[in-house]
């Protein structure tokens, strides 16, 4: 139990450095939490009428938006049920903290029972995967897509299990790999999804590779691939039809940066994983337009030392043959040059992926290099254990492993403490004010919308259309928009036979409701705009698509935790009659 607790002891540790880091210049917290936290109120306003049923529309938002369809709602999240009960920063740490906790976990499991490393050396690789600079910089300024990362490591875990399972096991399996990615997509990290799923698919290769069978590997994870991908698309397709709703109807597309197209993309990987302290003028000669958040992935330098050992036990294994060696060799090279070229944002790879879906709409390439980031970390904690295994035996391979471990979280701190005190960064939202704000709109959450808002020569929150009980074009959306100005006034001012507000379907369904896009409510549809401006549900059409999508997603809402509760009946009952059996044994002691 003490050596348990030892090799635990370190994840607190970290999580208060990491907390500390969050909170380094409060009550001035991330800019972008200008973007999140009043879709988190519009959540609980909404909450307060219509319960964990869909925030399809928020009257506040935009002048009226479909939240549902927005890749980044966060109402089915850990953040926001926490938000209903605690303050919004409250709220947010507290589930940072328990999402790292489960991801630490995951990992901790997954260096076991994938890499086949002692217990001592998958807490490194746990604390050396959760200690990432993309993490902990894109939660820094308010990005809060990101937060369900840590959730990767039980995804990896699922997928890849050497063991080739049952059936009844595949099924269960199944159905955690589906929630865990509906709760990643549900939660507001669609861009995670698709990092997910290019990471599993770069990976498989590599595990077929340096299988002892490789053709019955093959098999099996083609088999877990479409099992997987079923469960996951069943519990997705929801909010897989709203989002492509929204977005096709508006049309949207992006194009990649290419912010440093002009520099050697090795030197920027290399600056970006292990330069310490990191710094804004690494990157830019310029503070005028900070991204560091997008360029910054510190990661653990015991995995460039295990990377660097990496090559000699590869050589020497005789596990392989000279054929898979060749064969895995030359793939790594291709997919991390393809992944440099698509880091790059310009060129034939970036161009050609922006014409698929998911891809047409993202905008920051840097992201993907977190590709690389992690797969570096697999293999350079496996690297490095190896390499420790050669050392003499007297010395005690736990000790060690806390050393690393504490060198880990020292570097984090290292690499992003001197940049947290000294450098500009976008942390700009004055949570004290907005808390003060809060106090005195008492009653705001009770309130319906009333009237529109279009100020002249000056922005405006969302915080401030949350706490008036007010709605506006002026709204900070990445999706764009560019809907005409409401006019000052309240919202049931009637004017060109129609309402003061934007009928939100019409962006998302508009030829199931006979309208178009950036249509406002009709005066003939009365009913339906007292009932959105009050936070009630809508009699809007949605399409047919989206119809069946609600209804696939419901039923394995019901089913699947039912065939879980079937499947595991026995393991329960076990479960239930051991714990009969000790409370037994403690009372009869007394």
């Amino acid at each position: 139990m003490k050596r348990r607790f030892m090799e635990w002891g370190l994840l607190p540790v970290f999580i208060g450095v990491f907390l500390w880091g969050l909170n380094a210049r409060y009550p001035f917290i991330g800019e972008d939490y200008f973007y999140v936290f009043p879709r988190l109120l519009e959540g609980k306003w909404h909450f307060l009428r219509q319960g964990f049923a869909p925030l399809r529309y928020a009257p506040h938002l935009c002048g009226g938006f479909p939240q549902y369809g927005n890749p980044q709602d966060h109402f089915y999240s850990l953040t926001q049920l926490f938000s209903l009960f605690l303050g919004l920063w409250t709220a947010l740490q507290a589930s940072v903290v328990i999402t790292l906790l489960i991801g630490y976990a995951g990992w901790v499991r997954f260096g076991q029972d994938v890499l086949k490393l002692s217990r001592a050396w998958s807490h490194v690789l746990a604390l050396v995967c959760i200690a990432n600079g993309f993490y902990f910089l894109h939660l820094l300024v308010g990005h809060l897509w990101i937060i369900s990362l840590p959730l990767l490591s039980w995804i990896l875990w699922l997928m890849f299990m050497p063991a080739r399972e049952t059936v009844r096991t595949l099924f269960v399996r199944a159905i955690s790999f589906g929630f865990i990615t509906a709760y990643i997509l549900y939660s507001g990290s669609q861009t995670l999804v698709l990092l997910t799923l290019m990471l599993l698919l770069a990976l498989a290769p590599v595990d077929i590779l340096l299988a002892e069978r490789s053709r019955e590997r093959c098999s099996t994870l083609l088999r877990r691939f479409a099992a997987f991908g079923i469960g996951a698309l069943v519990l997705c397709s929801s909010k897989l039809v709203a989002v492509w709703s929204l977005l096709h109807t508006l049309n949207m597309k992006a194009t990649f940066s290419g912010y440093h197209a002009g520099e050697s993309i090795v030197l920027f990987v290399m600056k970006s994983f292990w330069a310490v302290p990191q710094s804004v003028g690494l990157y830019t000669p310029s503070t005028a337009f900070i991204r560091i958040h997008e360029e910054s992935m510190y990661t653990a330098h015991i995995a460039l030392l295990g990377c660097l050992a990496l090559p000699f036990f590869f050589v020497r294994t005789r596990s392989l043959s000279i054929a898979k060696k060749t064969a895995l060799a030359l793939y790594v090279f291709v997919l991390v040059t393809f992944i440099l070229l698509l880091v790059r944002g310009t060129g034939i790879v970036p161009e050609t992926l922006q014409q698929f879906p998911l891809f047409s709409a993202l905008r920051v390439p840097e992201r993907f290099l977190y590709l690389v980031s992690l797969p570096v970390s697999l293999a350079g904690v496996w690297g490095a254990s190896a390499l420790a295994s050669m050392l003499p035996k007297r010395i005690d391979k736990r000790l060690l492993c806390m050393g690393i471990g504490a060198l880990t979280i020292l570097g984090f701190a290292a690499a992003y403490v001197p940049l947290l005190l000294r450098e500009p960064l976008n942390i700009s939202l004055p949570y004290d004010v907005i808390l003060a704000s809060e106090q005195r709109s008492d009653g705001y959450l009770s309130s319906p919308v009333t009237h529109a808002f279009e100020p002249e020569g000056q922005r405006v929150s969302d915080f401030h259309y949350l706490f008036s009980a007010s709605t506006g074009t002026q709204c900070y959306e990445a999706i764009p928009l560019a809907l005409p100005k409401l006019r000052n006034g309240p919202v049931d001012m009637e004017y060109d036979g129609a309402f003061n507000i934007y009928n939100p379907s019409c962006l998302q369904y508009p030829e199931e409701n006979n309208c178009k896009p950036k249509d406002r409510i009709s005066t003939d549809d009365r009913e339906n705009f007292l009932r959105f401006i009050h936070g009630l549900p809508v009699t809007w059409n949605v399409s047919a698509l989206q119809t069946w999508a609600d209804r696939l997603t419901l039923f394995a809402l019901i089913a699947f935790p039912l065939s879980l509760l079937w499947l595991c009946h026995a393991g329960l009952l076990r479960f239930f009659v051991r714990l009969r059996t000790l409370l037994t044994q403690l009372f009869s002691s007394k």
